[in-house]
Parts: C-alpha cells; structure tokens; sequence
C-alpha cells in the first residue's frame, strides 16, 4: 500500500491511472474530487473529507481513521514534532512549568496516574495510539532520507548530571560528528541524551557557544527534586540566548533527532533535540534508536535502558541478512563496559562489563575481529571519528538501516 503524506502526493496519486490502495496521512482533502476514483482498499487517516468524499469513501470500503477530539494528540501526524509543538503551553521560570504543556497532557492520557505505568487501553484508545506511532515513525523515515545523511545514534545514561564529565564529553563529540555532515539520534531524553543533542545543537555556533551553554546548564544538573523546574528554564535559556526566543525554529545547522517515549514520560525530553518523534509505545521506540543509526552507535555509560540497546545493536549485527555489513558499535569508556568486575576501579561505579560477551557473540559468528572490526572500546574520541568516517567511506553492502529506510519509504 502506498502511503501518501502530502497534497502533492495525493494529486500525483489521483493522475495516475493505475493507481494502487493508498493510505491518507493527516491531510486535508476536502477540496480533492474523488468522485470518479475507486476508494476501496484505501485508508484515511486523521484526514479531513469533504462530506461527499466521506460518504463515497465508508461506501465504497475505504477505511477511516479520524481525528478524536476527546484524546489530546493528534492521530495521524503528517510532521514529527519540533519543541515548540511537544512543550506548547510551557512558561519557562513557573513553578510546575512543564505540567501545563502539551508533552505532559499526552503522558497524562497514556499513564495511570495512581501506578505510573501506562494504564489499560480499550481497543480504540490502542488503535489510537499505535496509528500516532506508526505514522510517526514513517514521518521520520522520510525526514531521514530527506537529510541523506549518516546517522549516527548515542546512547547513554538518562541520570547523568550536566557536572558530570560525560556529559562534557559527549557534547563536544556530538558537535564534532554534526560538523562532519553526521545525524545525530537519540533517545530525546534527560542525561546523555540531552548532551548528545547539545552538542548537535551548537554546531553551527561559535565554539564558546558550548562553553557558554555549560555555564547555565549546571546551574540545574539533573531532573529530579528541586532542579526539576530549573533544568526546563535553565534550556530554555540557552535557547533564547542563540535564537532569540526559546521556542523559535533552529537553524538547518542544528538539525538532530531524538525519539523518546511516553512509557518514560516522568523524564523530560530535552530542548535540544530540534525534530522529535515522542512516542507512545516504548517497544517501536527503542526498535527505532537501533534500527536508524546507519552509521553506528556510540554507548556511553548507562544503565538497564542502555544494556538493552547495546544488544538489541548486537543482536542485529549477529543475525544481519546475507549480503550486509555489520553496524559500528561504540562503548565509550574502557572501565565501564571492559573489566571484569573484581578489577573496577571506584571510579567507574556501576559499571557494565559487557565487551567480553560481545566478543564472544563475534567469535560465535565466525567473526573473531569484533564483528568485521566495528566494535571499538576507548576514551578517545578522535578513535571514534575515525573509525565512523572510516566505515562511512568504506560502506560496500547495505546495513540493517538501509533495508529498514527501504521497507519504510
């Protein structure tokens, strides 16, 4: 089935004579003429019909998802979010500034409140839910292969605080790749994400632009207790000071994607993150962060969500189809993801020894070298550029991303 996400789209498809079933994404159609097309096998989601066309469409056996106006979202997005979207209704400095945004609204519909897991959804609600996260997902498909550029994921810790080194660190990586033509993605939340997209942000910056940024940003290191409310007005601030307001377009310099979750909705997703898809369910979410880095995935320390993400990395680069190359697979910070667990030092608290499974899941494959040599483990981060720009230019078969891009567009 064919999906069809713009006017242009839908006047080209309604031209052809040999048009196939096509599925309507959040457009308004009701100055089309579809009086002499057969709608059968055709979808319509979010979709706005002239009543004509409404009534020819359940006649004729179209399927019809509309808008809802009792759920605060809308359906069938035709755009992945921007912040000025996912934070309406924020004023930055108030107390509980983020309860009154749009972002906190859709974690109120999805969430039970008394649990703080997702609550019981009916078949309509689900429905709902999963035709915004699907759709969602091929806007952002498309957003990639508009950009046409190699993408590269950072994954991390959500909990790492703005003083913390790391953070630091994977700002200034971050800004490295964007200037050398990477996309950045990330989870869009709160800790490394959030540097991760920074750092993406101020590429087009003056180099003190990051420093500068620092210097408000520690002010609220993390989310939790009292820097709740000063973490959201502290990025807020950044963001006016280099565009004038804090809800204003970014420039095409600092485009980069996050992908967080509602299922997570008690953290924040970050100011810096210019084109977003929040999602509901967090199974497609973390699907996505893996499945779209084409270029590689950089791991910084982190947690359960991280572990899992480096092997659902792995898990793809063990049963990749024939005929494809493994995806780069970053563990930044040797203690962290390397010792054995009686040799970690102090300073490497709750760290993850993972890199000798990975090796032995390459071994298993045949493939001793790490999976072809892209599982790398270092501090450096002029190794990491060199080893995701080697592989960039060295590309000779498709990777699991390539074939996602092809299935979804």
């Amino acid at each position: 089935m064919l999906d069809v996400s713009t006017p242009a789209e839908a006047q080209v498809w309604l031209a052809n004579p040999d048009r196939p079933r096509a599925c309507f994404n959040g457009l308004d159609l009701c100055d089309f003429d579809f009086e002499t097309t057969d709608l059968c096998g055709c979808v319509f989601t979010g979709c706005d019909l002239s009543p004509a066309a409404l009534a020819q469409a359940a006649q004729q056996g179209a399927a019809l998802v509309p808008e809802v106006a009792s759920v605060p979202f809308q359906v069938a997005r035709e755009r992945v979010y921007r912040v000025a979207e996912l934070y309406a209704g924020l004023k930055p400095g108030t107390p509980k500034a983020r309860q009154h945004t749009f972002d906190y609204a859709a974690y109120g519909w999805f969430m039970d409140p008394a649990t703080q897991r997702p609550r019981h959804l009916g078949v309509g609600d689900t429905l709902l839910a999963r035709t915004h996260d699907t759709t969602l997902e091929l806007q952002l498909a498309r957003l990639i292969g508009r950009l046409d550029r190699p993408v590269v994921g950072v994954m991390g810790g959500h909990d790492t605080p703005r003083t913390d080194p790391h953070f630091a660190a994977v700002a200034e990586l971050a800004r490295r790749l964007t200037r050398r033509n990477f996309l950045i993605l990330t989870g869009g939340g709160p800790g490394l994400m959030e540097a991760a997209n920074l750092g993406a942000f101020l590429a087009p910056f003056e180099d003190g632009a990051l420093d500068a940024a620092f210097k408000v940003l520690v002010k609220a290191p993390n989310t939790l207790g009292p820097d709740a409310d000063a973490w959201l007005e502290t990025a807020c601030q950044v963001r006016k000071t280099l565009l004038g307001a804090w809800d204003a377009d970014e420039p095409e310099g600092s485009i980069n994607l996050g992908i967080p979750t509602w299922f997570y909705g008690h953290e924040p997703p970050n100011l810096f993150a210019t084109h977003i898809a929040k999602m509901f369910y967090n199974s497609l979410r973390e699907d996505g962060l893996v499945t779209m880095a084409d270029a590689g995935i950089i791991f910084g320390p982190g947690h359960a969500g991280t572990v899992q993400e480096v092997f659902q990395d792995a898990n793809q680069n063990y049963y990749r189809p024939p005929n494809t190359e493994p995806t780069p697979m970053i563990l930044l910070g040797k203690a962290f993801w390397d010792l054995p667990i009686d040799q970690i030092p102090d300073t490497a608290t709750r760290a993850k020894p993972l890199a000798p499974l990975l090796k032995e899941l390459a071994e298993e494959k045949g493939a001793p070298d790490n999976f072809g040599g892209v599982v790398l483990r270092t501090d450096d981060p002029d190794e990491i550029v060199e080893l995701l720009e080697k592989a960039a230019r060295e590309k000779a078969a498709p990777r699991c991303a390539d074939l996602w891009k092809r299935r979804m567009t």
